[in-house]
């Protein structure tokens, strides 16, 4: 795995106040990928930092390029 690059905490608690709210986002992973869904929680594991979606996936912070958030309409 690669080395894990710690994120900003202002982003780590925008993450936290979606997950906080159960807001639906979506997020911005790079090379045009993104994941809509609802934050279940933040988790660390294997050496990084996790978020984790309500639908199981969990995808590592470093890999979050960008939030925004979406109506329940999307």
């Amino acid at each position: 795995m690669e080395d894990y690059t710690p994120i900003d905490c202002n982003f780590y608690d925008r993450l936290e106040e979606a997950a906080t709210l159960k807001q639906r986002v979506r997020l911005f992973l790079g090379t045009e990928e993104q994941a809509d869904g609802v934050i279940s929680d933040l988790v660390q594991h294997d050496g990084a930092e996790w978020v984790r979606l309500t639908d199981g996936r969990e995808i590592r912070l470093d890999h979050v390029e960008g939030i925004t958030l979406l109506t329940q309409a999307t």
